[in-house]
């Protein structure tokens, strides 16, 4: 028993899958009958499919009432409700996102912002007076968190 395959005679010529006829196939040199081919899908795009996905609403329970809001606000209402619960992680995004913002500045009190520019003023050696937004953006998220709320058990 042989496991060569089977010679053909020259000029014979099998049909079969993938094996079309020869009067069927291409010559040599012919024209593709799909000249431009299957147009391809632009990189553009993503950022507008990411953009759609995320500006679907989402169905959430907020006091007990169920709303469609667009995902982004579903995520920080989400972010929130764990910060609350006393999330470490979802506090120093929240922060973060604050501060990104402009939130962080503005939400500050009076008393709060001096304990923060004395803290950064400290922490740098420096003499001269920082803003509270500079004081805010040399701080780290838990040294102002730590901060926040010794400020708050003071009062």
């Amino acid at each position: 028993m042989s496991l060569r395959p089977r010679r053909r005679p020259l000029g014979v010529y099998e049909v079969g899958y993938g094996r079309p006829p020869r009067a069927h196939q291409f010559r040599t040199g012919e024209r593709s009958r799909n000249p431009r081919g299957r147009p391809r899908r632009s990189a553009a795009s993503a950022p507008a499919d990411i953009a759609k996905v995320l500006a679907e609403p989402v169905s959430i329970k907020l006091e007990g009432v169920s709303q469609r809001v667009p995902y982004p606000v579903a995520f920080l209402q989400m972010l929130k409700s764990r910060a609350l619960l006393g999330d470490a992680r979802a506090m120093r995004m929240i922060v973060e996102l604050m501060r990104e913002v402009g939130l962080l500045a503005a939400m500050i009190s009076e008393e709060q912002r001096q304990v923060l520019t004395r803290h950064a003023n400290a922490k740098e050696g420096r003499s001269d007076h920082l803003s509270h937004k500079e004081a805010v953006a040399l701080l780290s998220d838990d040294e102002l968190m730590d901060i926040c709320l010794a400020a708050r058990k003071e009062r």
